[in-house]
């Protein structure tokens, strides 16, 4: 099995993964909403609360949250475990690794592969800023992103960074209503990160092809003597 065989299968999992995962949750939302069993507000008009089951409705969207950052983890480890897999082919690699500075390991590959196999990744059929916005957006889940605490959450699900949020001001893994709310700000304010099941589609799709460009692009050369 190819290294970009291995890939695809990855990801076609992992969009079965976020199905199986986020529907639970999309569904306790849906029935608060719909004050359907187990979630019917008590009919006792003494006791009757203006907002029931607010607290579990919370808890679902937190945990759906939390869920689509997961699984943008995962994506954005795929996508370099296929270019770790590919550098790691090259039939000179002990001697001619990736020289990552400042921590920037995707610059450090981009140039790794112009110098080495003459490959242009802005000649790709694709923008590489889902690329690194990808990876910008999985730093901040890990390390480096703020809390998004606000109200009744336990502050699990993160948002951008201040870098983040300057390099990419309408950032697609942002959430898309937070944007709306503060745009025409006069000051830069990070928003929420998130994967809807559409943005983990389009982003698949991106990363497939992608990656397919490079997989296609490798000179016969390329590989070490154990791989030809």
């Amino acid at each position: 099995m190819s290294n970009f065989e291995i890939l695809e299968g990855k990801l076609s999992f992992l969009r079965s993964f976020y199905q199986l995962t986020t529907e639970p949750l999309r569904e306790i939302m849906r029935k608060i909403e719909a004050s359907e069993e187990p979630f019917v507000p008590n009919a006792d008009p003494e006791r009757y609360d203006q907002q029931p089951f607010l607290g579990e409705w919370f808890e679902a969207e937190e945990g759906l949250e939390l869920q689509q950052q997961v699984c943008l983890t995962v994506l954005q480890r795929s996508f370099k475990e296929f270019l770790d897999g590919t550098v790691l082919q090259h039939r000179d690699y002990a001697n001619n690794k990736p020289k990552v500075k400042n921590h920037n390991w995707f610059a450090a590959y981009k140039t790794w592969f112009l110098v080495e196999v003459a490959m242009d990744w802005d000649k790709a059929p694709v923008s590489l800023s889902t690329m690194e916005e990808l990876t910008l957006a999985r730093n901040c889940v890990q390390h480096g992103g703020e809390s998004a605490n606000i109200g009744p959450k336990t502050g699990l699900v993160k948002m951008q960074s201040d870098d983040y949020h300057a390099r990419f001001p309408d950032g697609f893994f942002a959430n898309e209503f937070e944007k709306l709310l503060r745009k025409g700000s006069a000051f830069p304010q990070p928003v929420r990160i998130e994967l809807t099941s559409e943005k983990l589609a389009a982003a698949i799709e991106e990363v497939l092809a992608f990656c397919k460009y490079i997989d296609e692009h490798l000179p016969a050369s390329f590989l070490s003597e154990k791989q030809v």
